[in-house]
């Protein structure tokens, strides 16, 4: 029975690295946004977008690094499992920016800019 404490203490540590980390998602809208002229809505929706592009980017390689820490697991075993990042940040932020980007093109429709 003592020898299964340290094991159950590895298995717990290993488990918390697995754990995700809180991700902070975008507003899709903030109290100010009424206010905002059509080009500060026009410069919001480029810098948006350009934020956007690079969470996909950075999605699309974590996945490959997942992938890769997938495989490699199949050959070395669990600790290879312990690289890999399952917290999905990238995808969220990603589409609370789209979202945003949405909210922002709707004002610009309504200020008929």
């Amino acid at each position: 029975m003592p020898a299964l404490i340290p094991s159950a203490l590895i298995l717990l540590a290993f488990g918390a690295a697995c754990t995700p980390r809180p991700v902070q998602p975008f507003a899709m809208s903030r109290p100010d946004d009424d206010a905002l002229a059509c080009a500060q809505l026009q410069q919001q929706i480029e810098e948006n977008a350009t934020a956007a592009a690079a969470y996909a980017k950075a999605d699309a390689q974590l996945e490959n690094t997942n992938i890769a820490a997938g495989i490699a697991s199949g050959v070395i075993g669990f600790p290879a499992l312990l690289a890999m990042d399952l917290s999905r940040e990238e995808q969220i932020k990603l589409r609370s920016l789209q979202d945003r980007n949405q909210r922002l093109t709707f004002l610009k429709d309504q200020k008929r800019c």
